[in-house]
């Protein structure tokens, strides 16, 4: 593989709660190579499960060792995705690698559901 190829990965599992920096200088240390984080957050891969909230349990420092970081929305819930991936997009904002750290994933959120809905009886549901 050439030396300037970044490898995608998805933390220590497919699918993981956390992310944490120690996990990722541990594969970088194998690969050796640049990292780019595939979060599978909030994928669902059709299943009945709808991941309606922020993404969570990415170390604050992530950005540190990875080089970039790309969110994996749900298949066909395009609708359902713009919530989360409003939140994945704020964390990776703020990093100035474009990847998670430095911010409080909740921060925001309540912002980002109320400017999805139309007001005012939708606003208040969410």
């Amino acid at each position: 593989m050439h030396p300037d190829a970044y490898i995608l990965w998805t933390g220590d599992g497919v699918v993981t709660p956390t992310i944490t920096r120690q996990a990722a200088e541990g594969y970088r240390s194998i690969v050796k190579r640049r990292l780019v984080l595939w979060d599978n957050y909030p994928v669902n891969d059709n299943s009945p499960t709808l991941h309606l909230g922020p993404v969570t349990g990415r170390d604050a420092d992530l950005c540190e060792v990875i080089d970039g970081y790309m969110s994996n929305p749900m298949c066909t819930q395009n609708q359902a995705n713009r919530i989360p991936l409003l939140t994945c997009a704020d964390i990776s904002a703020r990093c100035p690698r474009g990847t998670p750290g430095g911010s409080a994933p909740r921060r925001g959120f309540g912002d980002k559901r109320r400017s999805l809905a139309p007001p005012p009886r939708p606003r208040r549901a969410l």
